[in-house]
Parts: structure tokens; sequence; C-alpha cells
């Protein structure tokens, strides 16, 4: 039976260690967006307009394929600080 002054195993229990974030990834997208975008705009038979409109949509998904990351990443700080 348990007191009250007796910590559940829970509350004793040392965080887990924090996972370091792998900057290889990021950096893999961001350095692909760039090498896209100076494709398109080294492009001489593209419309002006197409090109922007490309390399907009590329600056686009680069963002969205780094926000998983992101979230990912504060939601395990948060539950490791809500512990």
């Amino acid at each position: 039976m348990k007191t009250m002054n007796e910590k559940p195993d829970q509350e004793t229990e040392k965080p887990a260690a924090k996972r370091r974030m792998r900057w290889w990834i990021p950096m893999t997208i961001v350095a692909l967006a760039v090498a896209n975008v100076a494709r398109i705009r080294r492009s001489a038979e593209l419309d002006s307009n197409f090109k922007n409109m490309q390399a907009m949509s590329t600056i686009a998904v680069s963002i969205l394929f780094q926000l998983p990351m992101r979230t990912s990443q504060a939601l395990e700080r948060a539950s490791l600080e809500g512990n």
C-alpha cells in the first residue's frame, strides 16, 4: 500500500535522453530545392511566369516537407516536459 508521501514510478524516473535533431534531412531538402530553382531559372525555353510558378511551388513543397519533422520534435519536447 502506498502512502501519500511516496511518489509514483513515473515521477521518480529520469526523463528519456533528448534525441538530437538530424540536420542532414532538412539540409538535403533545402539543397534539392535550391538546385531545382536554379535548374528552372537557367532553362531558356520556359516562360518567365511558368518559371516563377515552378520556383514558388518548389519552395512551398520544401517548406511542407520540413513541417512534419519540426512538429514531431515539438510534440516530443512537450511530452517530455509534461512528465
